[in-house]
């Protein structure tokens, strides 16, 4: 569970259930509660179908259709950040506003599955008005990491933080978690 001082935000989901030979599906929300108006709103909601295996007691999932959350989710102001996976090939970053539950996609990317180079989203936060995330792209050994922010007044985005580069691991003093408030990125 979030919270920024009103409102409170709660993911839920179903246990994954079978629902074909070698096929699972698991259905998802984000519910938002008012202090207010504790009748909970869904403010975000989807599916994720899933092929498996399963070799002894090991089951292995393979995300085909549908959606599901992944990674940080914040809210500040009324403003929730989270990312989401639209599979087969898209990872998204994206910012509600819970007034009017409107939506604004502000960096996409899509997904690799190769593991000598991929490229990642992680960390998002927000302080109401600005977002911001750290933009890695590993490729053969080396991560380059940006933070980028979005400013959703302006609806613009702008590289907060330049890249940087390091050998097998997260760019120098670029980790995977930032922190904004008052118009200030900390990493």
């Amino acid at each position: 569970a979030w919270m920024d001082g009103e409102n409170v935000l709660v993911q839920t989901s179903t246990n994954l259930v079978e629902v074909g030979p070698e096929h699972m599906e698991e259905n998802w929300q984000i519910l938002a509660l008012s202090i207010s108006d504790p009748d909970p709103r869904v403010i975000l909601a989807g599916t994720a179908r899933y092929r498996f295996t399963t070799s002894g007691d090991t089951i292995s999932l393979f995300p085909e259709t549908g959606s599901r959350l992944s990674g940080w989710t914040d809210i500040d102001g009324g403003l929730v950040v989270t990312y989401l996976d639209t599979f087969p090939s898209l990872h998204q970053l994206i910012a509600i506003d819970l007034a009017s539950g409107s939506q604004t996609t502000m960096a996409t990317q899509p997904t690799t599955t190769s593991p000598d180079e991929y490229v990642e989203l992680n960390g998002a936060t927000t302080d109401g008005r600005y977002v911001s995330w750290v933009h890695s792209h590993y490729r053969n050994g080396y991560t380059e990491a940006n933070i980028w922010g979005y400013d959703l007044l302006t609806d613009s985005t702008f590289l907060a933080v330049p890249a940087a580069l390091a050998e097998g691991g997260y760019a120098f003093g670029i980790d995977s978690n930032v922190n904004l408030s008052h118009d200030l990125v900390l990493w």
